[in-house]
C-alpha cells in the first residue's frame, strides 16, 4: 500500500515546465522561423506563437476558428488554422508531406513530462502505461542483453583463439612451398618487365583504350599531345605505365597536364578577372544594395560563396543577376544566371556550387545579389564570380 502511495504521488506531482516570455523589451518575444513538414494535415511550431504578431506563411491566408466553425466546411487549399494555445496548425490535404517556412515570434515552451504521456498496450483499453514506464522497461532490457551481449563476445574470442592456433600451425607447413613458388614467380615477373613493344603513337591518353583495345604486356606507346610514353605492365599491374616523355627534335603543346608550348590563340584565354559581393550583415530578403558593373567581355568560369556566421534554421538562398548595360533600371528586366542557385544549408559556411545558364559577360553588363530565401543569422556573405577575359 505504502508503494502504491509513493508511486501516485510521484505519479501526480511530476510538474509541467512552461516557460513564457513576457513580450516587454527586456523579455521580448522570440522572432523565429521554422522549416517544418506537414504531417497528417497539420504542423506542430517549435514553439507557441504569439497571436498578435500572427503566423505567416507564404502564399497562405490564415482564418479565425469562429469563421471555420461557421462555415462547417474544409479548409481551402489557401488557408491555413492556426490554434495559438498549442501551436498548432491545419492545412489542407493536398500539402501533405511539403515543407513549408513558417514565420513567428516565439512565446516560450510548454514541456510534459514522460509520466503524463500514456499509450494503450495489446490493444486492450483498459491496460495503459505511461511513456516513463515505458522507457525504464527499454532500460531494464538493455542492461539485460547488454549482460548477454559481452558473454557471447566472450564465447566468439574464445573460438577464434582456438582457431587461431589451429591455423597457424597449418600455416608454418606450407611457408617453405610458398618461399620456393616466390623466388620463381620474382624471376619471371624480372624477365617480363624488361620487354618493349613498339607501337604506333595515339593523339591523347584517353585514346589508348581506343585504339589498343587488347594490349599485350610490354606494349609502348607515344602520346602526341603531351609526348609522353607508356609501357602496359600486363604481368602485375595490368595497366598503363608512365616511362618516359619524349623531348627529341619537337616539344609538345602546353596542356593542364604537361609543361610545352603554348599556341597563339590561346594565349589571350589566361587572363582570368574577378567580381566580387561582400555583405557584412543582410537585414531582409530582396535585391540587396550591392551592384557592380563588368567592363570586359568574357566568360564566367567559376561561382563561389562563403560566409562567416552559417544560419542555424533554414536554407538560405541566393541568386547572381545581370542586366544589359543599355537596359540598366534597378526595377528592369533583370536575368538570373544561374539554373540552380546557391544553396547555405543551416550550419554550413560554404555554399553549394551553382549550375550557371547565362555564362556570357558582355562588356558593360550590372550584375546585382538577390537573396531568395534568407536565414536571419547568416552573417558576412562574401560571393566571387571568376571570369575568364580576354587579354
Amino acid at each position: 500500500m505504502t508503494k502504491l502511495i509513493s508511486h501516485l504521488y510521484d505519479q501526480y506531482n511530476d510538474p509541467l515546465l512552461i516557460t513564457w516570455r513576457k513580450g516587454t523589451p527586456d523579455d521580448a518575444f522570440k522572432e523565429r522561423m521554422d522549416s517544418l513538414p506537414v504531417i497528417n494535415n497539420q504542423i506542430t511550431l517549435l514553439e507557441i506563437p504569439s497571436q498578435f504578431h500572427k503566423v505567416k506563411i507564404a502564399g497562405f491566408t490564415e482564418i479565425d476558428q469562429e469563421v471555420f466553425d461557421r462555415r462547417n466546411t474544409e479548409l481551402q487549399p489557401n488557408e491555413i488554422l492556426v490554434n495559438y494555445s498549442n501551436g498548432n496548425i491545419q492545412f489542407h490535404p493536398s500539402h501533405e508531406a511539403k515543407t513549408f517556412l513558417c514565420t513567428y515570434f516565439g512565446r516560450g515552451l510548454i514541456l510534459y513530462p514522460a509520466t503524463r504521456i500514456y499509450a494503450l498496450i495489446q490493444r486492450n483499453p483498459d491496460v495503459t502505461k505511461t511513456l516513463q514506464e515505458i522507457i525504464e522497461e527499454i532500460h531494464k532490457r538493455m542492461e539485460e542483453y547488454s549482460s548477454l551481449l559481452t558473454e557471447v563476445r566472450e564465447a566468439i574470442s574464445k573460438a577464434r583463439n582456438a582457431t587461431d592456433n589451429a591455423n597457424r600451425a597449418a600455416d608454418n607447413a606450407v611457408l617453405a612451398k610458398e618461399g620456393a613458388i616466390d623466388a620463381t614467380n620474382k624471376a619471371l615477373e624480372a624477365a617480363a618487365s624488361t620487354i618493349m613493344i613498339y607501337k604506333e603513337p595515339v593523339p591523347k591518353f584517353d585514346d589508348l583504350k581506343k585504339i589498343h583495345p587488347n594490349p599485350e604486356n610490354g606494349w609502348r606507346v607515344m602520346i602526341e599531345s603531351t609526348g609522353d610514353i607508356y609501357r602496359y605492365d600486363g604481368i602485375k599491374d595490368n595497366a598503363w605505365k608512365l616511362i618516359d616523355n619524349y623531348s627529341g627534335t619537337s616539344l609538345p603543346y602546353a596542356s593542364e597536364i604537361s609543361n610545352g608550348l603554348l599556341k597563339k590563340e590561346d594565349f589571350s584565354n589566361f587572363i582570368h578577372r574577378h567580381v566580387i559581393f561582400s555583405i557584412p550583415h543582410i537585414p531582409n530578403m530582396g535585391v540587396q544594395n550591392y551592384t557592380q558593373q563588368f567592363p570586359f567581355d568574357g566568360q564566367i568560369d567559376k561561382v563561389a560563396a562563403i560566409c562567416t556566421k552559417s544560419g542555424m534554421i533554414s536554407p538560405t538562398e541566393i541568386q547572381v543577376e545581370k542586366i544589359d548595360e543599355s537596359k540598366y533600371d534597378p526595377n528592369g528586366q533583370w536575368e538570373s544566371i544561374f539554373y540552380q542557385n546557391i544553396i547555405f544549408q543551416p550550419n554550413e559556411y560554404k555554399g553549394s556550387t551553382p549550375t550557371v545558364k547565362a555564362s556570357q559577360i558582355n562588356k558593360g553588363d550590372y550584375l546585382r545579389i538577390n537573396l531568395v530565401q534568407l536565414d536571419n543569422n547568416i552573417k558576412g556573405l562574401t560571393i566571387q564570380l571568376d571570369i575568364k577575359t580576354k587579354y
